[in-house]
């Protein structure tokens, strides 16, 4: 089939009403178009766009099978790998939530994230095993909850209550559910949990159409097609990970290079071996790269764009001009902010733009920091502040970026 030219800013203006169009539908359109493109490599394993929605079919049949619904919940605990993809795109066509749990936390922290989730069902990479039975007697999912293990071989003894995912995933079919059409972009796609920097980490609900219209723009603003190769450090769990890298994944049509995680000796190693094009960064990724010994030829590879959050403005220059990048683009938000600001105009020290796509996102105003109280003018209005001034930014809420708000926590 003839791949469909994609207008990303018109897709985002469709958006603005509810339409027909989630994770699940994406992968389709893509499979439809391109079957054979690869869409994932993860160590030896070569992944094409055809393969990856057959393989989520194969879930979304599974679990439709077990009676999943709509509005139902399932927690993930997985390291990064096809398989987590996989299994959330196969249940985002049921329309059943998917609860991506933070895998690197251990003891209370992680029975806290399985507990407020409500699911029904917890999928557990075969890798994360141990750190579940340390804590299944503090977990307490809805009842009855099925517990699967995904792996390529089941632990041995199998523990009790736990099923094998593997087995009963091969013989389900691999055409496209009917569900799919059913779900759309008003729809919660997944819970993203915060970093607990003020408590227990809270569970974000995000739409298909935040994970749509953050795909669409990435997908403009990096300049990615099906020609770009993108490279996925980041854990899947997180915003940057699968809001941004798995939705410009899916939307561009390019290829992911995924890793369980990242490290910075392996890093060019990787871009030079896949050709990867464009990087997907967060907080000091980039600084830990830029502290490998220099080498003459550090700007002789095929890496373009990175784009992320959290670089030091003193870094955006040097690391740019070492290696040679086209573009380095800075953005500014939070899994459960309105607005994201993207610098653009690759500014070194800026957060990034009140006016994206056109659109003015909102205002930075006075605030008195002190009373914790926001400065207003002789008729009540908040005052705009003036460049160089520190204030409050605000945003306005629209039908493209309502926050869908926490899960069980309303006080929040």
């Amino acid at each position: 089939m003839t791949k469909a030219k994609h207008d990303p800013m018109q897709t985002v203006a469709s958006l603005r009403e509810s339409q027909w169009m989630s994770i699940g539908s994406e992968l389709e359109r893509q499979a439809a178009e391109q079957a054979d493109q690869t869409a994932l490599i993860f160590e030896d394993r070569f992944i094409s766009f055809g393969e990856l929605n057959q393989l989520s079919n194969q879930y979304a049949h599974f679990f439709s099978q077990q009676g999943f619904k709509k509005g139902d919940v399932v927690a993930l605990l997985m390291e990064n790998r096809p398989e987590f993809l996989i299994a959330a795109t196969g249940l985002s066509k049921l329309g059943v939530i998917i609860s991506l749990i933070n895998n690197g936390v251990r003891n209370e922290v992680l029975a806290h994230a399985l507990n407020i989730c409500d699911a029904q069902a917890l999928i557990i990479g075969e890798e994360l095993l141990e750190p579940y039975l340390q804590i299944k007697d503090q977990i307490h999912l809805q009842d009855p909850a099925s517990i699967y293990i995904e792996g390529q071989k089941p632990p041995s003894p199998l523990p009790s209550g736990v099923e094998w995912l593997n087995p009963l995933l091969a013989d389900c079919p691999r055409d496209n559910p009917s569900t799919t059409g059913q779900v759309n972009s008003d729809d919660i796609a997944v819970y993203i949990y915060t970093s607990g920097t003020t408590g227990f980490p809270k569970a974000t609900a995000v739409t298909q159409k935040r994970w749509l219209i953050l795909g669409n723009l990435f997908t403009l603003f990096g300049q990615m097609d099906s020609d770009t190769v993108q490279y996925m450090v980041l854990p899947l769990y997180h915003n940057s990970g699968f809001d941004i890298g798995y939705s410009s994944l899916i939307v561009s049509g390019g290829t992911m290079v995924l890793r369980r995680r990242f490290s910075a000796r392996a890093f060019w190693k990787d871009v030079h071996q896949y050709n990867i094009s464009f990087f997907i960064y967060v907080g000091e990724l980039c600084r830990y790269i830029y502290n490998q010994p220099p080498q003459p030829d550090d700007a002789d590879n095929p890496l373009k764009v990175a784009v992320g959050n959290g670089m030091r403005g003193d870094l955006m220059v040097p690391f740019r001009e070492r290696f040679g990048l086209e573009r380095l683009v800075e953005i500014y938000g939070a899994t459960e902010g309105v607005g994201s600001f993207i610098n653009l105009e690759e500014i070194p020290g800026m957060c990034g733009n009140l006016v994206m796509a056109g659109m003015r996102q909102g205002e930075i105003i006075r605030y008195d920091f002190d009373k914790e109280e926001i400065i207003r003018d002789e008729n009540g209005f908040a005052v705009k502040c003036q460049p160089g001034e520190t204030g409050l930014l605000i945003c306005e809420i629209n039908e493209l970026n309502v926050f869908a708000g926490y899960v069980n926590n309303p006080a929040a």
